[in-house]
C-alpha cells in the first residue's frame, strides 16, 4: 500500500514547495456540504473527496480534519473541472446510513449530528501530519480532535450501505422516521459500488478457533512456534504473505497492506479460521449462548483453546465472561442492515400480510447501550469506529473511548472485563491490524476481491448516495451537486484507486463496481466483470468488476451476469 504518512524530506517533494503553504480551516470555506451516513464506506468517501474533488496547490494545501475514521471535514479548493467554484468544507459524520436516507429527502423533520470542524486545530487536535490517498493524493491531515458535535437540518448527501429503501423496521434511522417509499421521487440514487463486509473476532477467539480448527503441528495453531513469525514465510514449501499489488502502468510503485512488519504467519489467509453462516446466524440470535458450546468431538472452544495456551475468559459465577459476548451495530446503521439482510432476511422476509418474519438480532439495539446480565453480552454502537473499539475493549478487558462500559463506578458486571467477542464490519477496517480483532473465514471463504468475483464469497453490499432533487439541505447545493457527480460516479479505475488503501494480511479486498445486467453488451460505461480474477487489481489493466449483482436490491439474491471462473 502507499504511505500515508510521508517524511518531512518526501512530502516535501511531493508537494513542491507546499512547505510554505498553510493548512485550511473553517473560516476559509466559502461554502459548506454536509454528508451524512454510511460509516463502513468513510474511506472511500473521504479519499475520493479528497482526489476526485479537491485542487491541491502550492499556496494551499487539502486539510482534513478528523475526529475518527467515521467523524471528519474536508477543506479544499475545489478543482474547476467538477463545474463548482470556491473553498469548499466537506463534514462528514458517523451516524450510520441511515443518516443518509430521510435527513436527505426530508431534511426539516430530520435533523442529526455533526462534528463542528476545529477553529483552532492545533488546541484539539494531534499534530498534524503529511498523509496522502492510495491515488498519491497529497493533504495534511489532523488526527484525534477532540471536537463536539451540533445539530444540523438534515444533510445534503447522504451514503448508504444499502439502498434508501431499506430503512425500515430493524433499519429504522436515528431520527426515529422511517425512509417512506413516497420519497424515493425527491432523490437521485446513485449506484456507488459494492463494499465487502466480513465478520470480527477479537484476537483471542480467532486464536481459540484456530486452536480447535488447525492441528498442533500446523503454523496456523497458536501453540506452534511458527505461528507469530512475521510474514513473508515459507514454511513446508507453502507461502505465507500479505496482500500486495505489483507495479504497473496503474500503479506507480509496488504496495504492499500495511500489515506488513505487523503481520504473523497466524493472520494469513491460510490461516483464518472458519464459521459457518449458520454459526454465525446462532451467535448473533441467541442459539449459542456460551463459547463452550462450539465443540470438535469432546473438545469444546475454550478447551482447545487452553491447550495452545491461548488466553481464556474468566467463568466465574458472578460475571461468567466465557458468555457470548457481541459487539454490533444500532438501528440506522448500513453495516446493520447489510448483516440483517444477508444473514437474517430481516426485513425481507415477509409473511401474506407484509409483516417482516426473519431471525431477530439479539438487542439491545440502541447507540451507547448495553445488556450485560442476559444469556449473551449484547453491546449496541453508533458508528464502525465504536464497534472497533467495543472488540478492541473486550480483547484487553480495558475501557477506550468507546461507549462499552458507559456505568461509572457502576457494579462489576458493567465494568471492562477480557472476553471473546463477535462482530461485523466492512473490509475497509484494520488493514493494518492495528486493532483488536481479526476477520474470519464464512463457509470456508475469506472476505477477499476474487472469492467475491468468483461468487463464493456473497456477502458483498451495494453501496448508494443520494441527494435531495431540490435545493433544501441545510449547505451549499451546488458544491453537493459537485461531490455527488465526482464521488458517487466511482468508474473502474477510482475503484481500483480506492482499493490499494485496503490491502489486508490476508489478500486484497474493499470494493468492486457493480456490473450491468446488459447481457454482454457493453452498452454502459461499466466493462464486463475480467475474465481472470487476477485481472480485478492488474496494474497494467485493472478491472475491477464483480460477476455478479443483486439489481441495486440487497433483499434479492445474488446473480451472477457475466462469464466467470470458478
Amino acid at each position: 500500500m502507499k504511505l500515508k504518512y510521508l517524511s518531512v524530506s518526501i512530502a516535501v517533494a511531493l508537494m513542491s514547495g507546499a512547505a510554505q503553504a498553510a493548512p485550511l480551516v473553517p473560516a476559509d470555506a466559502t461554502g459548506t456540504v454536509y454528508f451524512g451516513g454510511a460509516t463502513a464506506s468513510s474511506g472511500f468517501i473521504k479519499n475520493s473527496i479528497i482526489d476526485r474533488t479537491c485542487a491541491g496547490t502550492t499556496a494551499r494545501e487539502i486539510t482534513v480534519y478528523q475526529v475518527d475514521a467515521d467523524d471528519y471535514t474536508v477543506i479544499c479548493d475545489l478543482d474547476p473541472a467538477t463545474g463548482a467554484t470556491g473553498t469548499m468544507m466537506a463534514i462528514k459524520q458517523g451516524g450510520g446510513s441511515g443518516d443518509g436516507t430521510v435527513p436527505v429527502s426530508d431534511p426539516l423533520n430530520n435533523a442529526i449530528l455533526f462534528p463542528v470542524p476545529p477553529a483552532n486545530p492545533a488546541s484539539v487536535c494531534a499534530a498534524p501530519v503529511t498523509a496522502q490517498t492510495g491515488q498519491g493524493t497529497v493533504y495534511t491531515f489532523y488526527n484525534n480532535c477532540l471536537i463536539g458535535n451540533t445539530q444540523v437540518q438534515g444533510a445534503d448527501i447522504g451514503a448508504s450501505d444499502v439502498e434508501p429503501g431499506l430503512f425500515y423496521d430493524v433499519n429504522t434511522p436515528s431520527t426515529g422516521n422511517p425512509f417512506p417509499p413516497s420519497d424515493l421521487s425527491k432523490l437521485t440514487v446513485r449506484p456507488l459500488a459494492s463494499l465487502v463486509f466480513g465478520v470480527a473476532a477479537t484476537e483471542s477467539l480467532r486464536d481459540a478457533l484456530q486452536a480447535m480448527q488447525f492441528t498442533s503441528s500446523s503454523p496456523c495453531n497458536p501453540g506452534n512456534a511458527n505461528h507469530d513469525l512475521l510474514m513473508p514465510q515459507t514454511i513446508a514449501g507453502i507461502t505465507y504473505d500479505v496482500g500486495r499489488i505489483a507495479a504497473g502502468t496503474a500503479n506507480a510503485t509496488a504496495d504492499a497492506s500495511p500489515s506488513l512488519g505487523t503481520a504473523t504467519v497466524g493472520d494469513s489467509e491460510q490461516c483464518m479460521p472458519n464459521m459457518s453462516r449458520a454459526e454465525v446466524v446462532g451467535v448473533f440470535t441467541g442459539g449459542i449462548t456460551n463459547w463452550t458450546q462450539i465443540k470438535q468431538g469432546n473438545t469444546n472452544l475454550v478447551q482447545a483453546a487452553l491447550s495452545a495456551g491461548v488466553q481464556v475468559p474468566d467463568a466465574a459465577a458472578a460475571l461468567n465472561n466465557q458468555r457470548v459476548h457481541i459487539c454490533r451495530r444500532s438501528t440506522g446503521s448500513g453495516t446493520n442492515a447489510q448483516f440483517q439482510a444477508y444473514y437474517l432476511r430481516r426485513p425481507c422476509a415477509k409473511d401474506i400480510a407484509g409483516t417482516p418474519v426473519a431471525q431477530a438480532m439479539l438487542g439491545p439495539d440502541t447507540a451507547a447501550s448495553a445488556n450485560f446480565g442476559g444469556d449473551q453480552v449484547v453491546l449496541a454502537n453508533r458508528g464502525s469506529s465504536d464497534l472497533g473499539r467495543c472488540l478492541d475493549d473486550l480483547q484487553t478487558g480495558l475501557q477506550s473511548s468507546s461507549s462499552t462500559y458507559f456505568v461509572p463506578g457502576g457494579t462489576p458486571i458493567d465494568n471492562p472485563r477480557f472476553a471473546w467477542g463477535m462482530g461485523y464490519q466492512s473490509a475497509e477496517k484494520n488493514q493494518s491490524l492495528s486493532r483488536g480483532w481479526r476477520f474470519i473465514k464464512v463457509d470456508g471463504f475469506a472476505p477477499t476481491l476474487q472469492n467475491v468475483y468468483r461468487a463464493n464469497y456473497l456477502n458483498a453490499a451495494e453501496a448508494t448516495c443520494q441527494i435531495n432533487n431540490a435545493d433544501v439541505g441545510p449547505g451549499d447545493f451546488i458544491m453537493a451537486q459537485a461531490i455527488v457527480e465526482e464521488v458517487c460516479a466511482a468508474d473502474t479505475i477510482s475503484v481500483f484507486n480506492e482499493d490499494q488503501n485496503f490491502l489486508h494480511a490476508f489478500g486484497q479486498s474493499g470494493w468492486l463496481a457493480v456490473p450491468d445486467d446488459d447481457k454482454h453488451g457493453n452498452s454502459t460505461a461499466v466493462p464486463e466483470a475480467p475474465a481472470l480474477p487476477s485481472d480485478l487489481m492488474n496494474p497494467n489493466g485493472p478491472v475491477p468488476v464483480s460477476s455478479w449483482t443483486r439489481g441495486g436490491n440487497n433483499c434479492s439474491v445474488a446473480k451472477v451476469i457475466d462469464d466467470v471462473e470458478i
